[in-house]
C-alpha cells in the first residue's frame, strides 16, 4: 500500500509539474481539442441545460426548452473550437479546419512568459461570411484588412442595436455588449462571461467577420494584427 500511495504522490507531481511549465494559451488548446472531441458525441435530441452552447453535427447548435437547436455554418465553415488568445478559456465558433489548425499552432507557439488565469472561460462566437468579393488566396493581407474594416463597421452598427427591435430568424449581433439571437422575431441576450464583452472580429483565412464573447484588448489586438498583416 506504501508503494501504491508513492507512486500516486509521483504520479501526482508529474501532472502539476507538467501543468506549471505550460503557457496558458498552451492549456486552451488543450482544452480546445478536449472539447471538440467531447462534442463529437452530441446529438440534436440529447438534453442540454438553458443556452448552453456546443458544436452538434459541425453545426453551431443552443440549448432551447431542453434541446440543442441547431444553427448551420455559413458555406465552407464549420463548428468548432478555438483557443482564446489573451486569457484562460476557449471559444465555440464556426471557422474553417484551416483556421482552427493555426489557431491551435500558435497557441502552442507563445512562449512561456505567460502568466496563469486562475480560471477558465468559454466565449460563444458565431461567424458570417462577407458578402463582398473574394480577393486571390495569393492576396491574403488584403483579405485580412478588408475583414478589419467590416468588424470595426459593423461593431459600430450594433451600438444603436437594441433588445426589441425586430430581427430575422436566427440572426446573431451585439446588443448592449451581450451576445444577441434572434428568436421569435426579438432579440434574445446572453450575457458574456465575466470579463468579457460581445464584440465583433475579423476572419483571418477568408473574407468575413466572427461575433464572439471576448476581451476588449483582445478585440483591438487582433484588428491592429489584420491590418498589419501579422
Amino acid at each position: 500500500m506504501k508503494l501504491t500511495l508513492f507512486s500516486v504522490a509521483i504520479a501526482f507531481c508529474y501532472v502539476v509539474g507538467t501543468l506549471a511549465d505550460k503557457s496558458f494559451s498552451e492549456l486552451n488548446a488543450d482544452d480546445a481539442e478536449a472539447l471538440q472531441k467531447k462534442f463529437t458525441t452530441f446529438t440534436p435530441d440529447q438534453s442540454c441545460k438553458t443556452n448552453e452552447i456546443a458544436c452538434v453535427k459541425d453545426q453551431f447548435a443552443q440549448c432551447s426548452n431542453g434541446k440543442f437547436a441547431l444553427q448551420p455554418c455559413a458555406p465552407g465553415l464549420k463548428c468548432v473550437v478555438l483557443p482564446l488568445v489573451l486569457k484562460r478559456g476557449t471559444s465555440i465558433a464556426c471557422a474553417t479546419e484551416e483556421e482552427q489548425k493555426r489557431r491551435l499552432d500558435e497557441a502552442r507557439s507563445k512562449k512561456n512568459t505567460q502568466s496563469q488565469s486562475p480560471t477558465s472561460t468559454t466565449s460563444t462566437t458565431t461567424t458570417s461570411s462577407s458578402p463582398s468579393s473574394q480577393p486571390s488566396n495569393t492576396d491574403l493581407n488584403t483579405i485580412r484588412k478588408l475583414n478589419a474594416d467590416d468588424a470595426e463597421a459593423l461593431q459600430k452598427k450594433f451600438t444603436t442595436f437594441t433588445p426589441n427591435q425586430s430581427c430575422k430568424p436566427n440572426e446573431i449581433a451585439c446588443v448592449k455588449d451581450q451576445f444577441a439571437q434572434c428568436s421569435n422575431g426579438k432579440f434574445a441576450l446572453q450575457p458574456c462571461a465575466s470579463g468579457l464583452k460581445c464584440v465583433v472580429l475579423p476572419l483571418v483565412l477568408k473574407r468575413g467577420t466572427s461575433i464572439a464573447c471576448d476581451t476588449e484588448t483582445d478585440r483591438v489586438n487582433r484588428i491592429k494584427e489584420a491590418r498589419e498583416g501579422k
